[in-house]
């Protein structure tokens, strides 16, 4: 089941709202969908090493000494994201059934009328996101309408 609640702008974002940076991942997995907060599983964690290597934070000794404790240095990183101005957030804010991004999608021909090239952009090769997760994008365009970050850094 698809872990699907439609969510407004900035709900799932995590980050100050003026940041240069923002990192966008593709969809919640486990822990980000139990917490609503991008980035907080063992990738997060491993992500958040990488950034604390190559810009260094005064802030990042507090969070570092709460990274083997579950969830208890999603607080502290917010400080990091700060001082730093990077923010990070999903394009799809829910979880896909089994991590499968192919399962909020469907084919062309599977999709109403009205909804066609360029309005939808292909997932990939000949599928497309489902029209009840369209509002996912419109969310995503109004988080970096507001933030304006100067950089977009796409994982996943």
């Amino acid at each position: 089941m698809l872990d699907h609640i439609p969510l407004p702008a900035f709900a799932s974002f995590d980050g100050p709202k003026s940041a240069k940076v923002m990192l966008l991942g593709e969809a919640w997995g486990e822990s980000e969908a139990m917490t609503r907060k991008p980035f907080v599983g063992e990738s997060g964690k491993e992500l958040f090493r990488m950034i604390a290597e190559v810009w260094p934070s005064d802030s990042w000794a507090e969070t570092e000494s709460t990274l083997h404790y579950g969830s208890a240095w999603i607080g502290p990183r917010k400080a990091v994201l700060s001082e730093l101005e990077i923010c990070m957030t999903h394009v799809l804010s829910l979880r896909p059934l089994a991590n499968s991004l192919d399962s909020v999608a469907c084919k062309k021909a599977e999709l109403p009328k009205e909804y066609s090239w360029p309005s939808i952009p292909s997932k990939t090769r000949g599928l497309y996101l489902r029209p009840e997760f369209l509002s996912e994008l419109s969310r995503l365009k109004v988080e970096i309408e507001e933030v304006r970050p100067n950089l977009i850094i796409a994982l996943g």
